[in-house]
């Protein structure tokens, strides 16, 4: 502006804390007319995250930071994973959404503290259980302090197998599932396919150690979609999507995956991999075998379409079972864990 040297811009909230403070001085930055005779300064205020735990007599050094205000944000796992949690919300009906989620995905016994209006003469702070709370009047833009003593951070694969809820639907073995997801390599965004998902014991572990991901369980039985449903709310995983239909159609709408499982294609493997590579020309994949027929197809598959060569890895686990006072080994189906890389 011709008549102005000095531009002052307020934002709400923090600067340093999902602010779009940060964006405008890139933006600034970026302008060459701008960059060579511009001075940027951040001037904070009291953040709320500090001004809520003061309230509350709290320590923050030990917080998890998150934001579902204007953003995705899968709050549930970070409850599930930290005994304290910071959050802000900024939607309609989201506080009482939150505290359904919480009772939902088995952690209604966490201790919610909701601060709205913090400073001012109307300032409230609520505290108490989801269910205590779920009722509440609080303002849209609220921030919450969220206490979970039971906080469990898992960071290994291979749960046991008697955690998951089965029915006759066929279930990945812990030995297999762990190595199977030693392979995957997954980080904590991944965006991965669970194809011929079964009972959800893979999906859900895959939800588990991608937490700020997303995991898409594909599965065309009825009962065994219903399975995956119920383990998604007993192991609290609401980054898990559970997609009912037969690959690779059911992938379509999807988005791009950069991981993903194949425990079963209804004779569609080559049509499945085609679809991913499409999708994602470097995405990774780990395929579970039993039948020969289906590892000779699968690596003919990987030498023809453009992936890595495939490491073939064959997993023949025993497990002890008690027998009067002897304990005999039995022998597990023998399962072949093929994995490789679209080449890009």
């Amino acid at each position: 502006h011709p008549a102005y040297e000095r531009a002052a811009v307020l934002f709400s909230g923090d600067v340093g804390f999902y602010s779009g403070a940060h964006g405008l001085a890139e933006a600034i930055r970026a302008e060459a007319s701008l960059s060579d005779r511009c001075e940027i300064r951040f001037y904070p205020g009291i953040s709320s995250a500090v001004y809520l735990c003061a309230k509350l007599h709290m320590t923050w050094e030990d917080v998890k930071l998150v934001s579902v205000h204007g953003r995705s944000q899968n709050l549930i796992a970070a409850v599930r994973e930290n005994k304290k949690v910071f959050a802000l919300t900024g939607r309609r009906d989201a506080f009482a959404a939150l505290c359904a989620d919480l009772e939902q995905f088995g952690l209604g016994q966490v201790q919610i503290h909701a601060g709205s209006m913090l400073s001012y003469p109307q300032e409230q702070i609520l505290s108490g259980t989801p269910g205590q709370l779920k009722d509440a009047a609080v303002s849209d833009l609220c921030a919450l302090l969220i206490e979970n003593p039971q906080a469990d951070r898992i960071t290994t694969g291979g749960l046991p197998d008697e955690r998951f809820i089965r029915g006759k639907v066929p279930m990945t073995k812990s030995e297999v599932r762990s190595v199977s997801l030693s392979k995957l390599e997954l980080k904590r965004d991944s965006v991965v396919y669970d194809v011929g998902a079964g009972t959800g014991s893979v999906s859900v572990e895959m939800a588990l150690l991608a937490p700020e991901g997303t995991v898409y369980a594909i599965e065309h039985k009825t009962e065994a979609a219903a399975l995956i449903r119920e383990n998604r709310l007993a192991f609290g995983t609401p980054n898990l999507v559970v997609i009912e239909g037969k690959a690779p159609q059911a992938m379509e709408a999807l988005p791009a995956p950069t991981h993903a499982f194949i425990g079963g294609t209804s004779g569609n493997m080559e049509g499945i991999l085609r679809s991913l590579l499409l999708k994602n020309p470097k995405v990774r994949v780990v395929v579970n075998a039993i039948a020969l027929e289906t590892v000779a197809q699968t690596l003919s598959l990987a030498g023809t379409l453009p992936f890595t060569e495939p490491d073939v890895t064959l997993i023949t686990a025993a497990r002890a079972k008690k027998a009067g006072e002897l304990h005999m080994m039995m022998g597990q189906n023998p399962v072949y864990i093929i994995s490789f890389c679209g080449k890009g």
